[in-house]
């Protein structure tokens, strides 16, 4: 037992799943432990664990083929790029904006692009990581490095429109239940305190190369709309051959 193929579910992060792995499997719990690629907070689905000796092969793993769907929200933007962030902007959104956008986007966000990493995650800045230079407003955009990805297929679709209401208890939900220290009170109470505006809703599904950030996409979408999107209910279906319909949920 040297890959585990492990579902990782919303509000915890891969390092706190290593704890309730160890619990699940007693034949492994004095053995070194490391995930291939990580997953936000916010985010859940397919995470693999290497036992032992496999740890040595993470960088095998970490550069498997990734497949993920996404709900794109259209009309307000956080500074994480997910419900997990400080509300940006609120904009009154249009449906038909957003096909036209995210038409123009499957076109334009193919192949090999470069990518800036969002503010909010943990690449290091003169030793620094970004999420703590962005939290003391010490990070600046023309700081942010960006990366090469490649992104295989891009799907938007299923255009739809609700309400606030509709989803702000799943979110305050979730993000409640997050442990450490990402804002959680201070973010929850703009969310509360948001009126039940009326917002867009569309279903994404991205395959892309390793490292690739979904939430960094859909912001870009969201500028193209002009009415600002995050990405909200991001799932990882498949990583290489490893599927979420074969994970293991502890």
């Amino acid at each position: 037992m040297n890959v585990l193929n492990i579902y990782k579910p919303v509000s915890i992060t891969p390092f706190q799943l290593i704890e309730k792995i160890k619990n699940a499997y007693s034949d492994i719990y004095d053995k070194k432990i490391a995930y291939a690629g990580r997953l936000d907070p916010m985010a859940q689905g397919v995470m693999i664990y290497l036992v032992g000796e496999e740890v040595k092969q993470r960088d095998k793993y970490q550069k498997l083929q990734k497949i993920y769907t996404t709900k794109v929200i259209f009309g307000t933007t956080t500074d994480t790029y997910d419900p997990l962030g400080t509300i940006t902007s609120v904009n009154q959104s249009d449906i038909n904006a957003a096909k036209k956008a995210s038409h123009i986007f499957s076109k334009e966000y193919m192949g090999l692009l470069l990518q800036k990493y969002p503010p909010f995650s943990y690449p290091k800045i003169n030793g620094e990581p970004m999420y703590r230079l962005a939290r003391e407003g010490r990070l600046k955009e023309k700081d942010i490095p960006e990366k090469e990805v490649f992104v295989y297929a891009n799907q938007v679709g299923n255009f739809r429109e609700i309400f606030l209401n509709e989803i702000r208890s799943d979110i305050v939900h979730k993000i409640s239940n997050v442990n450490g220290d990402f804002r959680q009170k201070e973010i929850i109470n703009e969310w509360v305190g948001l009126e039940n505006i009326k917002l867009i809703v569309a279903d994404a599904q991205f395959e892309v190369s390793s490292g690739t950030y979904i939430r960094s996409l859909v912001h870009e979408l969201g500028k193209m709309s002009g009415c600002g999107a995050i990405a909200y209910d991001i799932t990882r279906t498949q990583v290489g051959e490893y599927r979420i319909e074969d994970s293991v949920r502890l």
